[in-house]
């Protein structure tokens, strides 16, 4: 684990990550969160991405593709995840991709969509910590965190409202190659202190599904209590 403390050293990790993954001559994916803990730091990770890999864009091909790590299922547009993100996206080359449909098998086809993709696939993982520990829609000691599905997951009995939510699964976290943790204010102290602890379970805190499981696997931490 790799703690930061400002917003540029975690977007220099990201770019870094980005950097090493363009040899596999696909889009780089990189989920991302709704919520408050993203907004500090998404304007710079934008603006690093785009001075380092902006100007190779080419018309029709992407070298960096975002997607969401959840959604909820919700008649108001304003309560969307997608709604309170869209705006960083406005001037920047990068797309972040939403699917018409929140149900997770339109989540999970939009990994693959590009020629040559693994599918599923999120490479880099950016997630905010809630202050009982879960990450996307994935809580503590809820049934999803015993899903097998390699992709997104339905989610139909939340405990946190809207019930019906999309998110990805906990394979799709174990998976990626680096992996970000955002615990951003002091209610996340228990969350922080809980995810310290080593006996603390995946069902007590879902941000442990973020730890490294492999040698070519990096978790990075940025807390701001």
């Amino acid at each position: 684990m790799h703690s930061v403390s400002s917003a540029q050293a975690l977007a220099d990790e990201v770019v870094r990550e980005v950097r090493g993954l363009w040899s596999l001559r696909r889009p780089v994916v990189v989920g991302i969160p709704g919520g408050r803990s993203i907004q500090p730091v998404l304007p710079t990770l934008l603006h690093a991405l785009e001075r380092e890999v902006g100007r190779s864009q080419a018309p029709g091909g992407e070298l960096v593709r975002f997607v969401l790590v959840d959604e909820r299922r919700t008649a108001s547009r304003d309560e969307l995840n997608e709604t309170a993100l869209r705006r960083h996206f406005l001037d920047s080359p990068f797309p972040l991709c939403v699917p018409e449909h929140k149900e997770a098998a339109a989540f999970t086809a939009a990994l693959g969509a590009a020629p040559g993709a693994r599918t599923p696939a999120i490479d880099v993982g950016v997630y905010g910590v809630g202050a009982d520990g879960h990450i996307a829609s994935l809580f503590p000691g809820h049934e999803a965190l015993e899903s097998t599905q390699l992709g997104y997951i339905d989610i139909v009995a939340s405990p946190k409202p809207p019930p019906e939510r999309v998110t990805v699964s906990p394979a799709l976290v174990r998976g990626a190659r680096l992996n970000v943790l955002l615990f951003v204010g002091p209610q996340k102290r228990p969350a922080w202190e809980r995810f310290l602890d080593e006996q603390a379970t995946v069902r007590q805190c879902p941000a442990r599904l973020a730890s490294p499981v492999g040698d070519d696997q990096r978790l990075v931490v940025f807390a701001d209590l």
